[in-house]
């Protein structure tokens, strides 16, 4: 049965607190800590231009960027179903049924890491692991091109590449 995406959240495997986020560029800064997701989010200060483009233009459904110290009991437990691993994105889709939509992570740390930080690589993974998981997205694309770096086609491939 295919669900509708209704909402999705990004979920970065950091605190959105100010001792938090100085945490992180502590650990990212001095012990090569890394958050995929705010790769694919972020640039040095700000969040990436492109990345903007898509959360307004792309997928016909909201798009959040959420801290786990921000993250509802609803969410924890889609996360934790699926093994707890952050940084992850979780969608909310609903069916013909309605009511109040079934969260699941679609990417998870792996997948994340996979996209290297390229908005237009998320756009395609994410697109591809929605649809693998019966959820229909709008993908306009948004004129959001991927890097002209290659695009592992599973965790092997990319392993190997490296």
């Amino acid at each position: 049965m295919t669900r509708a995406l209704t909402e999705l959240f990004i979920i970065y495997d950091a605190d959105g607190t100010v001792f938090g986020e100085v945490a992180y560029l502590l650990k990212k800064r001095f012990f090569g800590g890394r958050c995929a997701a705010c790769e694919i989010t972020h640039g040095k200060h700000a969040e990436k231009p492109v990345f903007t483009s898509f959360k307004n233009a792309s997928l016909g459904a909201p798009i959040h960027n959420i801290h786990r110290d921000e993250m509802d009991p609803a969410l924890w437990a889609a996360v934790r179903t699926a093994g707890g691993a952050l940084p992850a994105v979780v969608a909310r889709s609903v069916g013909a049924e309605g009511g109040e939509g079934r969260l699941e992570v679609v990417m998870g740390p792996a997948e994340l890491e996979m996209c290297e930080g390229d908005v237009g690589r998320f756009r395609v993974d994410l697109v591809g692991a929605c649809t693998g998981r019966g959820i229909m997205v709008e993908d306009n694309g948004c004129g959001i091109e991927i890097s002209s770096s290659p695009v592992p086609m599973n965790r092997e491939q990319s392993i190997e590449m490296r």
